[in-house]
């Protein structure tokens, strides 16, 4: 899959759990892509009742904690990453 528009978004976020691992120990999938702009790590994260959010890690700094986002905020974050979105996709079919 290769993100174009939004709507390519939309409907990967819906398949989420297809492309995701699961941390059985935090009951949550996860994802995570390259953090282009801070040099990093951002994982997205998807509870068993919907609810996303996101954090980044790398080197010199670390996000204090989980932030929650809605699906537009989701959409919007994915749309903003889509190249570092791509890239991780096409590292999984290779």
């Amino acid at each position: 899959m290769i993100i174009r528009k939004k709507e390519d978004i939309r409907k990967w976020i819906t398949d989420f759990t297809s492309y995701a691992s699961y941390d059985m120990n935090g009951q949550k999938h996860y994802y995570t892509l390259d953090d282009r702009k801070r040099n990093g790590i951002w994982t997205l994260m998807r509870y068993s009742d919907g609810v996303f959010t996101i954090h980044g890690k790398g080197e010199g700094y670390c996000d204090e904690g989980e932030v929650y986002k809605n699906k537009d905020e989701i959409v919007q974050f994915l749309w903003d990453n889509r190249g570092a979105l791509n890239a991780s996709l096409q590292k999984k079919i290779a």
